[in-house]
C-alpha cells in the first residue's frame, strides 16, 4: 500500500503525465464530468460517475478498421493499425471497472479483437472507491463492491488528508514503484475508509435489490416474453436479462445504394452484406453496449461500410 498527501495530488498527475498520457474526470460545467487529458491547471472532479464510461478508451463507439482498394475482382486490404501510446486512466469507479473483465472474456478470447487487445496492453486503470455513493446506486445487486473497486491495475481511496493506492497487478506494482513521491503505508490503511463506505451502501434505497428473479432456467422464459415483441421494423434490439448481467442482443441487415450495415454478436458476424464492385471503400465499426448504472457490457459490433464511387 502507498499513500500521498492530497496537497500533492497535482504533483502526482504531473509525474504520471511526464511519461505517458493521463486521463481523469473533469467537470464540464454542463452535464457533469467527462474524461479529459490532464495538463497543468486541470482539476480532478470528484463526481460519482462520468457522463461516459471509461470503456471508451478501449472500445470506442466508432473506429476505422480497414481500407480497401478494388479493381475488378482484385481486392487490396490496407492494414491501418498502428502502435498505441501508453496511457493511464485515473478515477474509474467500481461500476465501470467491473465491465473490463467481462469485455476481456469476449474480446481477448479467440478470435482476439486485436484493436481492443492493443489498447488493453498499453492502458493502465486506476480505480477510485466511492466515498459518497448516490441514492440511485445499486452496485451490490451485481456483486460489485464500491468500497474496494476491482478490475483495475491500481485501487485508490481518498481519506480526508491522503490518497491511498494499492497495486493489484504486476503492471500496477511497476507503475507505483516508479513514482518516487509516494510513501509506504500500512497494508490495512484503507480499512476504516472501506467500513465507512460499506455503512453508507447498506443504507441506500436500493441496497436490498436482488437479481434472483433472473438467470438459470428462467432465461428462456424471459427471452420468449411478449414484452420484447417488435414488428414492422427493419431492425430490432432485445434487452435480455442473463444471470446477473444485462446483455444487449441486436441482429439486423440494411442495404442502401451507398452504405451496407451488418450486425454481429460478440465479434461473430451474423449478417454478411453483399457489396457491389467499387474502386475504394472505407470501413468503420460502431460499437454498442448495455449500460447499468455505469456497468457497461458490450456484446455486439455494428459495422458500417461507406462506398466511394468508382473512378473512371
Amino acid at each position: 500500500m502507498k499513500k500521498l498527501s492530497l496537497a500533492k495530488l497535482d504533483d502526482l498527475f504531473a509525474a504520471v503525465a511526464a511519461t505517458q498520457s493521463l486521463y481523469l474526470p473533469v467537470d464540464d460545467g454542463k452535464k457533469g464530468a467527462t474524461y479529459k487529458k490532464w495538463e497543468t491547471g486541470t482539476q480532478y472532479s470528484r463526481a460519482t460517475n462520468t457522463v461516459r464510461s471509461a470503456k471508451d478508451f478501449f472500445f470506442p463507439q466508432v473506429e476505422q478498421m480497414a481500407a480497401f482498394k478494388m479493381e475488378g475482382k482484385k481486392i487490396e486490404v490496407e492494414d491501418i493499425r498502428s502502435e498505441k501510446e501508453d496511457f493511464v486512466i485515473f478515477g474509474v469507479r467500481a461500476c465501470d471497472a467491473a465491465s473490463f473483465p467481462i469485455l476481456d472474456s469476449v474480446y481477448l478470447a479467440d478470435p482476439i479483437d486485436t484493436f481492443y487487445a492493443e489498447r488493453r496492453k498499453h492502458g493502465l486503470i486506476m480505480t477510485m472507491a466511492c466515498n459518497r455513493p448516490t441514492e440511485t446506486c445499486f452496485c451490490s445487486a451485481f456483486g460489485i463492491d464500491a468500497s474496494a473497486p476491482a478490475g483495475g491495475d491500481v485501487t485508490c481511496w481518498m481519506t480526508d488528508s491522503d490518497l491511498l493506492l494499492q497495486a493489484n497487478t504486476e503492471k500496477g506494482t511497476a507503475f507505483l514503484n516508479a513514482l518516487d513521491l509516494l510513501e509506504d503505508a500500512a497494508d490495512d490503511a484503507a480499512e476504516e475508509t472501506k467500513k465507512t463506505i460499506q455503512g453508507i451502501l447498506e443504507k441506500l434505497p436500493l441496497a436490498g435489490l436482488s437479481t434472483d428473479a433472473f438467470g438459470g432456467d428462467k432465461l428462456k422464459e424471459l427471452f420468449d416474453s411478449d414484452k420484447w415483441a417488435c414488428q414492422n421494423l427493419v431492425w430490432h434490439a432485445v434487452l435480455v436479462p442473463l444471470y446477473v448481467r444485462l446483455v444487449s442482443v441486436m441482429t439486423f441487415g440494411i442495404m442502401t445504394p451507398d452504405t451496407a450495415f451488418s450486425g454481429s454478436a460478440a465479434g461473430i458476424a451474423v449478417c454478411i452484406p453483399t457489396l457491389r464492385s467499387v474502386h475504394t471503400a472505407t470501413q468503420d465499426r460502431h460499437r454498442c453496449s448495455a449500460s447499468v448504472s455505469g456497468l457497461c457490457i458490450s456484446w455486439f459490433t455494428i459495422r458500417q461500410i461507406t462506398m466511394e464511387p468508382s473512378v473512371a
